[in-house]
């Protein structure tokens, strides 16, 4: 036996490593195709007289890379070997698109988030991963303001959520079988006016007129429809514009909520008039 062997180290390894896989013993040794008892003693660092056959058979069957296991026996101390999460995450980033583990693999870490998306949909199981990167280098010369990233992450990040709640809505609204509004005839002609114009949606409902005010009859993608048109118009109309569409936005996810079932109608009253324009 060569005294230089270091049959105590190769085998904490080899548990460590066993371990770190989730087998057992036995289940290693089905693997190898070698016994239990093989395994058994390579872990307890039996010395042996010579390298016995079985540790190849064994180091292939846990993934280690050829020279490994010998490395452990000569008294070296290889890299170790990485764990569960580290090869999970390994197998994660080589299935990715090559432009996104580039992206991945470089700049500096600002900021991570995760959207459950189940939130505001529990028609699914999606969740959105967010990884924000700073670039130090934007052309010759020029340098990030680390602070305005993160400003900026900041406020990218509050989008992001903003939109995961509208696609909610936006479901919501499309899945209703009917919906049932009741405005001012001045608010229903600003909400048509502005559905055909933000998002081209040409809807035609019936509605009945008392007066001042009208309660108009949708369709479930009549409403959805309101709703994507009312979530582009409060980020990007004027004063005016905005202040109505967050109203009717609010109205119609206010009136949502009280669903209690799927195949039950959406009632919405929106009381305030819409200003003279």
């Amino acid at each position: 036996m060569d005294e230089m062997w270091d049959f105590e180290a190769l085998g904490n390894a080899l548990r460590d490593a066993r371990v770190a896989s989730g087998r057992t013993q036995a289940e290693l040794a089905d693997a190898a195709g070698v016994s239990r008892g093989s395994v058994m003693n390579l872990e307890q660092g039996t010395p042996f007289r010579r390298v016995p056959t079985s540790l190849s058979k064994v180091a292939e069957a846990l993934g280690w890379p050829h020279g490994r296991a010998m490395a452990f026996l000569g008294g070296r101390r290889p890299d170790r070997l990485p764990t569960a999460l580290e090869r999970q995450l390994r197998s994660t980033l080589l299935s990715l698109p090559l432009r996104v583990a580039h992206e991945l693999s470089g700049g500096e870490l600002v900021d991570t988030d995760v959207v459950d998306l189940s939130v505001y949909d529990p028609q699914t199981a999606t969740h959105l991963v967010i990884v924000c990167k700073r670039y130090a280098e934007f052309s010759a010369g020029e340098t990030g303001d680390s602070e305005t990233d993160f400003a900026f992450w900041n406020y990218m990040q509050k989008a992001i959520h903003a939109a995961a709640e509208d696609w909610g809505a936006i479901r919501d609204a499309d899945d209703a079988p009917a919906a049932f509004l009741t405005c001012s005839l001045d608010t229903w002609l600003f909400i048509l006016g502005e559905v055909r114009k933000q998002i081209e949606w040409r809807m035609n409902p019936a509605f009945d007129r008392d007066g001042d005010l009208c309660e108009v009859t949708l369709s479930g993608r009549d409403l959805a429809a309101i709703v994507q048109a009312m979530r582009r118009l409060r980020r990007s109309g004027n004063a005016m514009e905005a202040t109505m569409a967050s109203l009717v936005y609010e109205a119609i996810l206010d009136s949502l909520q009280q669903i209690q079932a799927r195949d039950q109608p959406v009632h919405i009253t929106i009381e305030e008039r819409l200003l003279a324009r």
